[in-house]
């Protein structure tokens, strides 16, 4: 078997699995957020804080990665790595307001989209593993450490439910994929 049909193997298994972990967290949601409530800590609470109003951070880290790209001669993986990022914005608001799924806590005050489902944060962290997977495959643990540990933020404070962070994680990274490969298929010959 080839590599890239290993990896291909590889990677539509771990979207299987995070698919039944999904489906399996919907049921266990109030039970997680409740759990969480009992390891609150003064650290935690601030540094989970930071964590996840990372959209300057965020911002900050995909110029830096396009400016890298650029300078390493890696600049096809520029344009699925911004249509990454825009399509989920736009694909997760849209779920959102289709879903309407209340938060953990519903009383916390949010002037854009309050619905909980799915996480956008997550969904945005996971949308550039596939391609940094592909441009810089030692780059990509980065996003993914940065992906978890937003993931963890939201469910610890109470912002989202397991299932959101999840949903969020599987539709960003199925994005990053999609758009990587439709770059591949379509655009891969645009020379910069």
């Amino acid at each position: 078997m080839n590599f890239m049909k290993k990896k291909n193997i590889i990677q539509l298994s771990l979207i299987f699995v995070t698919v039944i972990a999904l489906i399996i967290s919907i049921f266990f949601d109030n039970k997680v957020n409740e759990k969480i409530l009992t390891f609150h800590t003064p650290f935690f609470d601030s540094f989970f804080a930071v964590i996840s109003n990372f959209y300057l951070l965020l911002f900050v880290l995909f110029i830096l990665t396009s400016i890298l790209m650029y300078i390493e001669k890696k600049r096809e993986g520029i344009l699925p790595l911004w249509v990454s990022l825009f399509a989920t914005l736009v694909i997760v608001t849209i779920l959102k307001l289709l879903i309407a799924r209340e938060r953990p806590l519903p009383e916390i005050d949010f002037t854009l989209i309050a619905y909980s489902f799915p996480s956008l944060h997550a969904a945005v962290s996971f949308a550039v593993v596939p391609i940094l997977d592909r441009e810089f495959p030692k780059l990509k643990y980065l996003w993914v450490i940065i992906g978890i540990l937003v993931a963890i933020s939201r469910v610890y404070l109470q912002l989202h439910y397991v299932s959101d962070v999840i949903a969020g994680a599987l539709i960003g990274y199925v994005i990053g994929l999609t758009t990587y490969y439709f770059n591949q298929k379509y655009f891969y010959k645009i020379k910069w």
